[in-house]
């Protein structure tokens, strides 16, 4: 005999689904707020190897990847930073202290003894900072809203600015 299983009647599809994600998003764009909001770790290291990597792009440009490597990180370098950091170059480096993400790298020029300072903050903390906030927003509004459509909404709307976010990061 065939029985057809009670589900809720109304309930939107994936709506279980979106209330786990919802609360996943809240926890963590949480992180990512404490992660922003707690002061810097500083640390002396010594630029141990420059790589240069020059690669060339399908569409005909030139892409070049420049990474300082140090004994605790491999530091995502701009031309500036690159051309100041030679090899044994002592430098200082400000790193968040959740997920360890480097905020500023400084230092002094063995050639010149000039200080250099440069603001690698991470891009979700600069113009995109507004995403983890409403990600908090949306995630909250999903699981605490009685109404089902508007808490489906959200729900929507933060897997859609989840997924951007991650994307542009």
């Amino acid at each position: 005999m065939y029985v057809q299983h009670d589900e809720e009647e109304g309930e939107l599809p994936f709506y279980r689904y979106l209330k786990i994600v919802a609360a996943l998003c809240c926890i963590f764009s949480i992180a990512i707020l404490i992660d922003y909001v707690l002061p810097g770790v500083c640390k002396s290291e010594t630029v141990a190897k420059r790589n240069f990597i020059k690669e060339s792009s399908r569409f005909g440009g030139t892409d070049y990847d420049l990474k300082l490597i140090t004994q605790t990180f491999e530091i995502k370098a701009s031309p500036d930073l690159f051309d100041d950091a030679k090899e044994n170059t002592n430098i200082q480096v400000c790193y968040s202290p959740v997920f360890k993400s480097v905020r500023t790298v400084s230092g002094n020029k063995n050639n010149t003894g000039k200080v250099f300072s440069h603001d690698l903050t991470p891009k979700v903390y600069k113009g995109f900072g507004a995403f983890p906030i409403a990600l908090l927003l949306l995630g909250i509004a999903t699981l605490f809203f009685k109404d089902d459509t508007i808490s489906y909404g959200a729900g929507i709307l933060s897997v859609v600015v989840l997924v951007t976010m991650l994307i542009i990061l």
